[in-house]
């Protein structure tokens, strides 16, 4: 028998390197890791657009923006004095719509990849929330 031990210190490094979104249905909140930062760019103060395929309705994407309306981008309060800090966006209805939209309702959060080659779309640049598969 040849056996590979995983645990926290050797599979850490891995969940840090892809850019993971974090869906938090209780907190209402989208939190980015550092590699998803780091692909879409991300700044305290910038804000996301949250797009839904209406033909597709599994499939969403995420998109910087400099309307007025879109999602406020925050730093996480935990990860502040952290020379790779967090971000995250607050949408209680989001959260929900997008869970509900992938019959996930009975998940408190869930971590999707986000796609590393953005599609464009009417002058957007759309990052794809692969939903097909929880990370």
């Amino acid at each position: 028998m040849k056996l590979k031990k995983f645990d926290l210190e050797n599979t850490r490094s891995l969940r840090m390197e892809i850019p993971l979104v974090r869906i938090n249905i209780i907190l209402g909140t989208f939190g980015f890791n550092k590699s998803a930062v780091e692909l879409l760019k991300l700044q305290s103060g910038d804000k996301l657009d949250i797009l839904q395929d209406q033909e597709r309705r599994k499939d969403w994407y995420i998109s910087k923006t400099n309307s007025k309306d879109g999602f406020p981008i925050r730093i996480h309060t935990k990860s502040e004095d952290s020379e790779h800090p967090s971000f995250i966006v607050d949408s209680i209805y989001m959260t929900k719509l997008i869970l509900n939209s992938l019959n996930l309702t009975d998940k408190k959060s869930v971590d999707f990849k986000i796609n590393t080659s953005p599609v464009h779309e009417n002058g957007m640049e759309l990052y794809a929330i692969i939903t097909s598969k929880q990370f």
